[in-house]
């Protein structure tokens, strides 16, 4: 195009004109070619927030979770403490007990954001699923990250809640926190259940964060408070 503009500029508009159609061609070719490719902003089932194959690998069960849940009475534990140090002391040891101040918030936090009520008994403070939940349980897969970050939710009014410390005890340093539910107990999730829930939040053996455990009540009082 250059050389025939320079050589040919009485034909300056019609090369100008070809040039203008030749690209536009190409480009409609390769997006046409490509339209399998792209995302489609018109369905959020498609983007980021869910992703088909997400089942397959047991991640982001944010699919299926919020239907599980929603609605429905949880007991969990009541053993979420408030802290408070002197931030004004930069000997403070309140960076060393993050584990004691995140504890169960994440947990609840997630629930809640997903349509639960969630009531506190102290009853079930000391009960421990135990280092091996595979034989009892099934991996619903990993929490959502978009609830994971759920710290705007909270009422910590330390330096500790901000968003630094969370993303370093979550992300970071942590483990994404995988829910489990017991096997064979699939009823009581189902939309049309009545039945109290009971999630059960217990810190990893290593490291920073929590495993998450959902059960009926019937399920609880049978199997895991015996």
């Amino acid at each position: 195009m250059l050389l025939l503009l320079r050589r040919k500029k009485e034909y300056r508009i019609p090369v100008l004109s070809a040039g203008i159609v030749l690209i536009a061609g190409v480009n409609l070719f390769l997006s046409v070619r490509d339209l399998d490719g792209l995302v489609p902003l018109r369905r959020s089932t498609n983007q980021l927030f869910y992703q088909p194959q997400y089942l397959s690998e047991g991640i982001y069960p944010d699919a299926l979770l919020p239907h599980m849940v929603s609605g429905k009475r949880i007991l969990t534990k009541d053993d979420i403490r408030e802290y408070t140090f002197d931030l004004s002391d930069p000997d403070s040891p309140w960076e060393d007990h993050l584990q004691e101040v995140y504890h169960g918030v994440n947990a609840r936090n997630l629930l809640q954001s997903m349509g639960a009520t969630v009531v506190a008994d102290p009853s079930l403070d000391d009960c421990v699923i135990g280092p091996d939940p595979e034989a009892d349980f099934e991996s619903l897969g990993m929490s959502n990250d978009m609830y994971r970050f759920s710290f705007a939710l909270n009422d910590f009014p330390g330096e500790y809640a901000n968003s630094f410390h969370y993303y370093c005890y979550y992300t970071a340093f942590g483990l994404p926190m995988q829910v489990w539910i017991p096997k064979g107990d699939a009823q009581a999730f189902a939309p049309d259940s009545s039945e109290d829930l009971v999630a059960i939040w217990e810190r990893i053996p290593e490291g920073f964060g929590e495993q998450l455990y959902l059960m009926s009540r019937s399920y609880y009082e049978k199997e895991v408070a015996r």
